[in-house]
């Protein structure tokens, strides 16, 4: 999944966020996002993850807010 944002002229894909979808469990997983977010408005959101676990954690709970956020604005994915 993929935000494209304007940052000063230039389009940028942040978050860019790779998600692994279990269609039986009605489950999504995030796997991984970009090192360090490039927009300046995630940039203050950033904090490094110190374990694997703490670096999944993370990544699932930008992959909710940013579901609740799409469906907020009623965005819809084919």
């Amino acid at each position: 999944m993929t935000y494209w944002l304007d940052n000063n002229g230039l389009t940028l894909a942040d978050p860019d966020l790779m998600v692994r979808i279990y269609h039986d469990a009605r489950l999504a997983e995030a796997l991984s996002c970009c090192e360090r977010p490039r927009h300046i408005v995630f940039k203050g959101l950033w904090m490094p993850a110190a374990a694997e676990l703490e670096r999944r954690w993370l990544l699932n709970i930008l992959l909710s807010k940013w579901l609740e956020h799409c469906l907020d604005h009623r965005h819809i994915f084919a």
